[in-house]
C-alpha cells in the first residue's frame, strides 16, 4: 500500500490502500468486460488470471511512479510552484 501510495505520509498509505482495494474488487469481475469485447478467448483467459493482471499493474505503477502516486503528484506541484515563482 505504501509503495503504491507514497512513502513517508499517512495519505500515501491511504491512497495505496484505496487503489489496492479497488483493484481487488474490480479485477475479478472483468468477465463483463470480456463479454463487451466480443467474448474473445484472450479476454476470457485474462479475466481468469486477474492476479497476474494485478501484478502487472503493480509493476507498472512502481516503474512509472517510483516515489508513489502521492510523491509524484507532490513533485509535480513543487515544479509548478517554482516555475510560477520564477
Amino acid at each position: 500500500m505504501v509503495i503504491i501510495g507514497g512513502i513517508g505520509t499517512l495519505w500515501g498509505g491511504l491512497i495505496g490502500a484505496a487503489v489496492l482495494l479497488t483493484a481487488r474488487l474490480l479485477l475479478p469481475d472483468l468477465r463483463g468486460l470480456a463479454a463487451l469485447l466480443g467474448g474473445s478467448e484472450i479476454a476470457l483467459r485474462l479475466t481468469e488470471r486477474w492476479l497476474l493482471v494485478f501484478g502487472i499493474l503493480f509493476v507498472l505503477v512502481v516503474f512509472f511512479f517510483p516515489r508513489g502516486v502521492l510523491g509524484t503528484v507532490r513533485g509535480a506541484l513543487r515544479g509548478r510552484r517554482r516555475a510560477g515563482a520564477a
